[in-house]
């Protein structure tokens, strides 16, 4: 069965300080399914990004313009590797 969910790996700033681990804020999801996902990075994304994405079976689906971060397609399953990456805020 293949859900498509959205949400954000992360949202500085939606929690009072100090912040709960990023794994806190990640839905419980079918590891099977696809989910949409804005992913914030420290910096702007680059092609490199998109290929690191890609490698965990991501897709990218937007640019954010003026928001370091972007708009991707991935396995529920690479969520939390992808959270884990020091790219990401």
């Amino acid at each position: 069965m293949n859900t498509n969910n959205r949400f954000s790996l992360s949202c500085p700033g939606a929690w009072p300080t100090p912040a709960p681990p990023r794994s806190r804020g990640i839905p419980k999801s079918d590891p099977n399914s696809t989910v949409d996902v804005i992913v914030p990075f420290h910096a702007h994304p680059t092609e490199a990004h998109h290929r690191k994405v890609g490698a965990l079976g991501g897709r990218h689906k937007a640019g954010l313009g003026a928001v370091k971060g972007a708009l991707y397609s991935l396995p529920a399953a690479a969520i939390q590797q992808l959270a884990d990456d020091p790219d990401t805020v």
